[in-house]
């Protein structure tokens, strides 16, 4: 008998994906369904650093559970099943590479098992993956944005005409 989120219908996700031979949780092919990924997947707002003359990012994503990861953002369905290939021969094989963080740790889910669609963070810096919660939706629910810890908000200012934010000189 099907439940929750298997009576809603989604839209197709393309061609690709069977002929890469992957069949993804129910939750997760929701969400590729419904939202962006890739480029363009957050809420953004850019600064001007004047040390550089270019656009930087103002508002940083964090997984709020755990307060180190900072979160940069999702793959594309064909970004992930590349990047699955390549995480095969570490033993990954069950797992879709889904997002990924500032300092290269990847977010991956459970293709499989009793874990199926729940969400790992690959950390470099640890021995495996480590659990972050269900669900892609979970994850989402624990991202908050906060501001680059190093700018002054009192000096942000935008000119009427400009989409990103500039930082008054002294």
């Amino acid at each position: 008998m099907k439940k929750g989120f298997q009576l809603l219908k989604t839209k197709d996700i393309t061609n690709s994906i069977i002929d890469y031979g992957i069949e993804l949780p129910e939750k997760y092919r929701l969400f590729i369904d419904t939202f962006n990924v890739g480029d363009n997947s957050f809420f953004s707002e850019e600064y001007l650093d004047n040390n550089y003359n270019q656009k930087r990012t103002l508002l940083l994503t964090f997984y709020k559970p755990m307060e180190d990861i900072c979160f940069v953002g999702f793959n594309t369905i064909k970004d992930s099943i590349s990047l699955k290939e390549d995480i095969e021969e570490y033993q990954l094989s069950r797992f879709l590479p889904v997002g990924y963080s500032s300092y290269d740790a990847g977010i991956v889910i459970s293709l499989e098992g009793d874990d199926r669609d729940v969400v790992y963070f690959d950390d470099p810096n640890s021995d495996g993956l480590v659990r972050l919660c269900d669900d892609i939706f979970e994850f989402v629910k624990g991202l908050e944005l906060r501001l680059d810890k190093d700018i002054d908000v009192s000096k942000l200012y935008k000119n009427w005409d400009e989409d990103f934010w500039r930082i008054r000189e002294n």
